[in-house]
């Protein structure tokens, strides 16, 4: 398994619960 695919399932996570992370949050992690 790769982390990648790990960070899958927890944007999968983020999108699916939008009160997990905002849009800014989200460019900061990138």
């Amino acid at each position: 398994m790769t982390h990648e695919h790990a960070n899958i399932d927890y944007w999968k996570d983020a999108f699916a619960n939008e009160n997990v992370i905002s849009r800014d949050q989200m460019s900061s992690l990138k």
